[in-house]
């Protein structure tokens, strides 16, 4: 894991109108306990986010877990080596991560995950129920089809250096109700390689330190469709969602589904965007629908800019989101959507919802 930029000290802004909003969007948007649990039932789940799960082999980690341990519930190993693709994990099992904090003794940087999972049987990571599982500084996902499910990924004091909370390279990785916050660089980084990529019901926000390079959810795609739904993201240091590109055709295949993107850009950078999608080559395949966005703060009332003012995009679809933000005497108040769709002709279709007064 490379060492990147540095970083600044963690910040907290006081403000009683945005910590009470925040504590009703996040309890509404918290799901009920997991139906299925560890040990040996083969019950499927449903997820509000749609994402269905049949649990095979189960196996263990714990902060006190050991190399030397068989991943047993008795014996369980330590997080570095469970995510370290030990033989006995095959696709289709399942980590449970017993709760407590997870730091890598090897690398304080964080854990590398190289698990290898299939299509049609995934390696699930997952908080075991009733618990709470936090892992320290970044979490790199090389490995294909490994889904990280329900549990803390946080950069704690003292934050020595910048690093991603989540850094998704492997194909087909799904992040499912994570709590990501604190990170010194981007809260979730998504590379193009990581192709069919989603994050799912997932709380993303205090991310970023530096400019206007560090966000909530920083993602490029190319093939494949990259799914980003049901997600809160809200006070990172420039963007909340951050689809863009400059060094290729990565801006592809994109859909943006019933998110909540708040007051983001206000730490840092006071011209970004809660949701920007756009950059210096065409945008195709991008879909933006049903997603709310609002700022307590009117100096910047451009909540999402969608598309590009230097290239011809293609095929955007911008469907009934919502904007809002609030003035200095409290009042409600409509807020733009920038979709900024130079194409060819018939190549993007613009059916917002009446912004809100």
């Amino acid at each position: 894991m490379p060492s990147l930029r540095a970083s600044t000290p963690p910040r907290i802004e006081p403000g009683s109108v945005r910590v009470a909003f925040t504590f009703l969007l996040m309890v509404a948007a918290c799901t009920p306990q997991d139906a299925a649990g560890p040990g040996g039932g083969r019950a499927a789940t449903v997820l509000r986010a749609n994402v269905s799960f049949d649990p095979g082999l189960a196996f263990y980690a714990s902060p006190t877990g050991s190399p030397s341990g068989d991943g047993s519930f008795a014996n369980p190993w330590d997080l570095a080596t469970a995510l370290s693709g030990p033989a006995a994990v095959t696709p289709g099992s399942t980590i449970w991560l017993h709760g407590g904090t997870y730091t890598n003794p090897v690398d304080p940087r964080g854990f590398p995950s190289t698990l290898m999972g299939t299509a049609d049987a995934p390696i699930v990571v997952r908080q075991y129920p009733g618990e709470r599982a936090t892992v320290t500084n970044t979490l790199l996902v090389t490995g294909a089809y490994t889904w990280c499910w329900g549990f803390e990924v946080t950069h704690p004091a003292p934050q020595h250096e910048a690093l991603h909370g989540v850094n998704v390279q492997g194909p087909g990785t799904k992040l499912i109700n994570l709590i990501v916050h604190d990170a010194t660089d981007d809260g979730i980084f998504i590379w193009p390689q990581a192709t069919g990529a989603e994050v799912n019901g997932s709380v993303v926000y205090n991310n970023g330190r530096a400019d206007n390079l560090t966000h909530g959810i920083y993602c490029k795609s190319q093939t494949g469709t990259l799914l980003l739904r049901d997600n809160i993201v809200f006070d990172n240091w420039a963007s909340g969602f951050h689809c863009y590109a400059n060094d290729g055709p990565y801006i592809q295949n994109i859909d943006l589904e019933g998110n909540v993107a708040f007051n983001n850009y206000v730490w840092g950078v006071p011209w970004d965007t809660d949701i920007l999608v756009g950059g210096v080559v065409p945008a195709s395949g991008i879909t933006v629908n049903e997603n709310y966005t609002y700022r307590t703060n009117n100096s910047n009332t451009q909540t999402a800019d969608i598309g590009s003012n230097v290239v011809t995009n293609q095929d955007l679809v911008c469907t009934n989101n919502s904007a809002t933000t609030f003035d200095g005497g409290g009042r409600r108040r409509g807020s733009p959507i920038r979709a900024r769709m130079q194409v060819a002709p018939g190549g993007a279709q613009d059916r917002r919802a009446p912004e809100p007064v």
